[in-house]
């Protein structure tokens, strides 16, 4: 039987919780690198990647599977529109105890959605008050306090129950800290930032302390460009929480003492040391028409990683290869990687959240045409298909179910 755990949004500090982590299968053995190990907990299976674990990209052997190797389903999830429920710009998806929190970054308003996508509570709350704000860079739910967490760039956390009644307001208290952009919650106490001006990027900070814990990861300004918001550098699994970059190569771990490597695309002959790359011009020699920078981050950078995340059988990851947008997905098991041009129904997939049961990602409705065809739903998501291709429409979750 298997497990559903939403371990997207949020850490679990009790040990005997980690079996809800794990795809519950019969135990077997398998082939492995030394680097990947199986790991049996009460007939449950997952494959845990040693520190600096490489994976090969096999960039000379591109592949076209179909989806129906790697899902059994795709669904589709209308988040309902209203004259008073109408979404500018999502910038973040949370997915918590059956309920969607997404956040409008361009009206700076939090609507929350149940399992269905119908509409049940707003936070809208800009201005100068108690609770309010006046933008917001990303939300989290912090399951330590059972509250929805609203992030000012400026290190001020509006802090909301479950129902969307304000509770309170915390602050970052540090000259250290000039802007703050993401952020999760390790403890009721322990928060990790990522700042994407400032000098080191990802930054642990006590609030019970009022302290900076640790500070990691350089980045050239040119990259700041591509500090998108709308998609976060954090992902979390099995217990850990994980960062990752555009043009890292690699993915770290996050602990309380700081980051360290936990595996490593290997591009092989495109592989670059991104702190190495030498640009001609900058980002803010014009801000408003960056594309000379743009051309030349292209011909210096050949291969961008735009997201990934990893349950227990597979890592997927977003990727732009040589201009074109690509998926690499790493079989645990298997101790395979592909690269995935597109799938053989021409589309692409984007692996916002992930657990061992599924992956959802999120669209416009004009754009749901990337990700998914007719003939990949069955004929109540073709009905809802047709009900939601109107550009005035709320975004429309996808659900992929794993086999």
């Amino acid at each position: 039987m298997k497990k559903e755990v939403l371990f997207l949004v949020f850490p679990t500090i009790v040990a005997a919780f980690s079996l809800l982590f794990c795809t519950c299968t019969q135990s077997k053995k398998t082939q492995t690198l030394q680097s990947i190990t199986p790991v049996y907990e009460d007939s449950c299976t997952y494959y845990l990647l040693g520190e600096n674990t490489r994976i090969a990209v096999p960039l000379d052997n591109p592949q076209q599977p179909s989806i129906t190797d790697y899902f059994k389903q795709v669904e589709l999830i209308p988040l309902e529109t209203r004259d008073d429920v109408l979404i500018g710009k999502m910038t973040k998806l949370v997915f918590y105890q059956g309920r969607y929190y997404t956040l409008d970054r361009q009206q700076n308003i939090v609507h929350v959605f149940d399992e269905h996508g119908k509409f049940i509570f707003k936070i809208d709350n800009k201005g100068q008050g108690p609770g309010q704000y006046s933008v917001i860079y990303d939300i989290i739910i912090n399951p330590f306090i059972a509250s929805i967490e609203l992030l000012d760039p400026m290190g001020v956390i509006q802090r909301y129950d479950l129902s969307g009644e304000y509770k309170e307001t915390v602050r970052v208290k540090s000259s250290e800290i000039r802007a703050v952009h993401r952020f999760i919650s390790l403890d009721d106490h322990t928060y990790v930032f990522y700042g994407a001006s400032q000098p080191l990027k990802v930054i642990g900070y006590d609030m019970s302390k009022e302290e900076i814990i640790f500070q990691a990861f350089e980045e050239q300004g040119n990259f700041n460009i591509f500090s998108s918001l709308d998609f976060t550098p954090f992902f979390y699994y099995h217990g850990d929480w994980y960062f990752s970059r555009y043009f890292n190569a690699e993915a770290y771990k996050i602990e309380k003492s700081g980051i360290k490597p936990a595996y490593l695309w290997d591009f092989g002959k495109l592989q670059y040391d991104s702190e190495k790359v030498k640009f001609t011009t900058t980002w803010q020699e014009d801000p408003y028409n960056p594309q000379k920078l743009f051309a030349e981050i292209e011909s210096k950078c050949p291969y961008r990683i735009f997201g990934q995340r990893q349950n227990n059988k597979y890592i997927i990851a977003k990727i732009k290869l040589n201009g074109k947008l690509a998926n690499l997905i790493f079989d645990k098991e298997k101790q395979k990687c592909i690269l995935i041009d597109k799938f053989a129904e021409s589309v692409g997939i984007n692996p916002y959240l992930m657990t061992n049961e599924y992956m959802l990602t999120y669209s416009n409705p004009e754009g749901l045409g990337n990700y998914i065809t007719e003939d990949m739903l069955d004929e109540r998501n073709k009905e809802i298909l047709k009900e939601v291709l109107s550009p005035d429409a709320n975004p429309v979750i996808i659900k992929y179910t794993f086999k």
